[in-house]
């Protein structure tokens, strides 16, 4: 009994002397090293500088906090289905995150697209656009373009666009203007006068026209795109990883929607 009594309390002994320190102090709620650097993103170095102001934002939300548990905030039903929701996409990107980083481009991928795309490096194009809120919409000005109608008298008449208004045409851009790479991609492998289908974008559903390509350069080397074939390549594996992440997903828990529940 002697011997179990000593151990238990060289093993408390030995934990209290592993204890991390608190950087900061609140009431009797202590902030540890491993909890700060928790809230700052990864990119940003602590130096002696810029810890203080740091750590005084980090007070401040914990107080701000500690007035709305006061409050009761915590215990409301709604806010906790939405910190739920937070915390489902928290660690949903978490996931995408560690998925992504088993992704690998070889440099025959990289040679591969070069030869394959290596021509529309060396032009530059415009566009318009015709941009909507509602995919049915989008879907009705598609058909009747396939029919034959005007794309320009169509935008005139239907988009919403913000950038590029009824109709206008857009400045000449090269590869690697646009943010979306597949986009992109679509974008300089139509024919002058030819459109994209309805696509999702943050500003509702866009249908694309090429107005014009031109070429701009003679010859571009492999050196000169190199990084930026490899982020394409990156990001369009990442974006198959996902869908196919997804289809396994859906396979897997057996979604099933009711849209006619919601209004009930």
């Amino acid at each position: 009994m002697k011997r179990a009594g000593l151990l238990v309390f060289l093993i408390f002994l030995f934990s209290s002397c592993q204890e991390e320190k608190p950087v900061i102090k609140i009431g009797n709620k202590k902030i540890t090293k491993k909890e700060i650097l928790a809230q700052i993103p990864a990119d940003i170095t602590l130096t002696s500088e810029n810890l203080v102001p740091i750590l005084e934002r980090i007070v401040n939300s914990e107080l701000i906090y500690l007035a709305a548990k006061e409050k009761g905030l915590t215990k409301d039903k709604m806010l906790q289905l939405k910190l739920r929701a937070l915390e489902r996409d928290f660690f949903a990107n978490a996931l995408i995150e560690e998925e992504a980083k088993k992704i690998t481009v070889s440099q025959k991928e990289i040679l591969d697209y070069y030869n394959q795309h290596k021509e529309d490096f060396l032009c530059e194009v415009k566009i318009r656009r015709i941009v909507v809120a509602d995919e049915n919409l989008a879907s009705r000005i598609y058909e009747e373009l396939k029919k034959g109608k005007d794309f320009l008298s169509l935008a005139k008449e239907y988009s919403q666009d913000q950038l590029l208004p009824q109709g206008e045409e857009s400045k000449y851009f090269p590869r690697g203007f646009l943010t979306d790479p597949i986009l992109e991609e679509q974008i300089f492998s139509l024919k002058i006068n030819e459109f994209t289908s309805p696509l999702k974008s943050q500003e509702g559903y866009q249908i694309i026209q090429l107005v014009d390509k031109k070429k701009v350069k003679k010859d571009i080397a492999l050196s000169e795109v190199e990084n930026y074939i490899q982020q394409i390549l990156q990001y369009k594996k990442g974006y198959e990883m996902l869908n196919k992440l997804l289809l396994d997903l859906k396979e897997k828990y057996k979604v099933s929607y009711y849209p006619e529940n919601f209004f009930k």
